[in-house]
């Protein structure tokens, strides 16, 4: 799960010389990053019709209710914005992988 590292390097909480193996999450991180990573599913693409490519533009906000309420969390604005940041992230390594 690249985009939540990203996420959480970005926020100065993986160092960088940290191992690339262990992923430790934050307590107050865990309802983000457990609902980023059931939204998984959730993107909404863009198709060329003429080349075929696709390419991953967002995360299907409409569902984010049902999914946290079927794993139990609460939303909250701090929730959303965290959500939002690793959707920002995951988006640009997904850019990067396309190259």
């Amino acid at each position: 799960m690249a985009s939540v590292e990203a996420f959480l390097r970005a926020r100065g909480d993986i160092a960088e010389n940290q191992d690339d193996n262990v992923l430790e999450i934050y307590e107050d991180e865990v309802d983000a990053v457990t609902l980023f990573s059931a939204l998984g599913t959730q993107w909404h693409w863009l198709v060329n019709a003429f080349t075929g490519e696709r390419h991953r533009i967002a995360l299907n906000y409409g569902v984010m209710h049902s999914v946290a309420v079927m794993i139990d969390i609460r939303l909250s604005p701090a929730l959303f914005a965290d959500i939002q940041l690793m959707e920002g992230e995951a988006l640009k390594a997904f850019a990067e992988g396309a190259r």
